[in-house]
């Protein structure tokens, strides 16, 4: 892998980052009943490690010789606020699957003696933990409610 395409695959990793709901999640402010007051502290833990992330992606970039890009945020992450939590989750399970398999892609073309290569298995094998975490809270909250006044008989 040249260093351009290298430094630009960092970028695109460091723009994961910031776009798309895992990247936002202080900032949408999931609607959180009591009885699921368990996801508060896993997306805290989320939003530290997101911030941690872009640091030593960061920090690859210039190791690599490299200049870190503006992120480009996702708009459609935008349409979130304030909703239920248990309505985000599958949300946030999807976009954290597609992180898996773009560092990975990454992890696999990144010639290992490279500075950034641990770094990019640091953050995969996080990665994989926060979608273990996400998973956990999905079986422990249970499916998205219906929303109040749905019909009960979708066939009517």
């Amino acid at each position: 892998m040249d260093h351009e395409a290298l430094v630009a695959q960092l970028n695109d990793l460091l723009n994961l980052e910031y776009a798309g709901l895992l990247g936002r999640l202080d900032q949408i402010h999931p609607f959180v009943e009591w009885a699921d007051a368990v996801a508060v502290p896993v997306f805290r833990q989320i939003v530290a490690d997101e911030e941690h992330a872009r640091r030593r992606l960061t920090e690859a970039i210039e190791a690599e010789g490299g200049t870190p890009r503006p992120p480009r945020p996702d708009p459609t992450s935008a349409r979130v606020h304030y909703l239920d939590v248990r309505y985000i989750l599958p949300l946030l399970l999807d976009e954290q699957r597609r992180r898996i398999a773009a560092y990975e892609a990454a992890a696999g073309q990144i010639p290992s003696d490279r500075p950034s290569a641990p770094v990019v298995s640091e953050l995969l094998q996080q990665h994989r933990s926060h979608l273990d975490r996400l998973e956990a809270l999905v079986e422990r909250l249970g499916p998205v409610p219906e929303p109040a006044g749905a019909a009960k008989d979708h066939d009517a």
